[in-house]
């Protein structure tokens, strides 16, 4: 069985109920079933720690097959560390799944992310 893990983060307990049942929803219709939770409200974290380090560190364990998320935007709310985090986990061997099922490119897009730094880097 596949190891589940769900990220739900909004500003307030609504948003992330509305996250978890359309993660809920999800899982039933894939036949899966979520092995582990992590939430934050509002920047308010689980035993005050970032949930994506919690989750970065069950990774290094191998302890996770899947990470699902609302949408990709759940992971960071900076757009740029989206990309970095996206292919982290994936080169980990760890399958990311939005629920809103976005296509985007992440490896392309941290391409673009480091030929930038490197050009700033080089200025």
């Amino acid at each position: 069985m596949k190891k589940i893990y769900a990220l739900y983060r909004g500003n307030n307990t609504e948003e992330i109920e509305t996250q978890k049942q359309a993660c809920y929803n999800y899982v039933k219709l894939q036949g899966w079933e979520i092995s582990k939770e992590f939430s934050e409200d509002n920047g308010i974290y689980e035993d005050k720690i970032d949930s994506l380090i919690l989750i970065h560190d069950e990774a290094l364990k191998q302890e996770i097959d899947i990470l699902l998320v609302y949408d990709f935007n759940t992971i960071s709310k900076d757009e740029m560390e989206i990309p970095l985090a996206v292919c982290w986990f994936i080169e980990m061997g760890i399958d990311v799944v939005s629920v809103r099922n976005e296509k985007r490119d992440f490896f392309k897009e941290r391409s673009d992310l480091l030929e930038i730094s490197e050009k700033y880097r080089n200025w």
